[in-house]
């Protein structure tokens, strides 16, 4: 039996509980706690694998990181740095850096791989049913529920609109320099007013079928006190590694 359809067996409402436990890990684990980063990395390393996620995906979403770390280096390459500071010489850059902006960066760094690594295995784990009915097993309000499901499910059209976009202005040629940056902002404008539209679009098809501020399901099992038990003792104990 293969990990995901062992992972299938398991109830939504657990799979989404022990999702959190492993993000609140990531989070907690930075720069000076490397038990904790490697444990947690080690943890989403064979989730992906269980998951089958391509390592091409997995880049394409770190992808955004590579833009930050570039921006966050020249941001202090270029700040001043008080006399006193402590700072850092790193190979083949001939200024120092403040090590407190350095730690900053590496600790966002690390925390958002760990987050975009966890997300990435657990939504081929669980899918948009799915977490509708974890919301449920957990005993959320079926207001907050609602919401929750509807603002995870618009990503989809956020990255739907965007591909049509991106496609649209490529097929028109692409374009390059500062017209690019002019392109970037119109386009941004056009996904603003179209998602606008998709939102508007939903909600009138949601009243027109009687919605009620919540999306019951039926035949959604809760979340079992056993079940409770053992994601309290994993979160428990990643908590407690992540800070090592």
């Amino acid at each position: 039996m293969t990990a995901d359809r062992q992972a299938r067996r398991l109830t939504p409402a657990f799979r989404l509980a022990l999702f959190a436990a492993l993000l609140l890990a990531g989070c907690l684990a930075g720069p000076g706690r490397w038990i904790g980063v490697a444990t947690v990395g080690a943890i989403a390393a064979v989730a992906c694998l269980g998951a089958r996620v391509r390592l091409r995906v997995l880049l394409a979403r770190l992808a955004p990181l590579v833009s930050f770390v570039a921006l966050a280096f020249a941001l202090l390459l270029l700040a001043p740095v008080p006399a006193g500071t402590p700072t850092v010489r790193l190979p083949l850059i001939p200024h120092d850096l403040p090590r407190a902006g350095l730690s900053f960066v590496l600790a966002i760094v690390v925390k958002s791989a760990l987050v975009v690594a966890l997300a990435t295995a657990f939504t081929r784990w669980l899918s948009e049913r799915e977490f509708l009915a974890a919301l449920g097993g957990l005993r959320i309000p079926g207001k907050v529920a609602a919401l929750l499901y509807l603002m995870v499910r618009s990503l989809r059209d956020v990255r739907d609109e965007a591909l049509l976009l991106t496609r649209a202005r490529d097929s028109r040629g692409k374009p390059r320099g500062l017209r690019a940056l002019r392109t970037a902002a119109a386009l941004s404008q056009v996904l603003i007013i179209r998602l606008g539209q998709r939102a508007d679009l939903r909600a009138a098809a949601l009243v027109s079928r009687g919605f009620r501020n919540r999306l019951p399901l039926v035949g959604a099992p809760t979340l079992a006190w056993h079940e409770g038990a053992c994601v309290l003792a994993a979160g428990a104990l990643l908590v407690w590694v992540a800070t090592l």
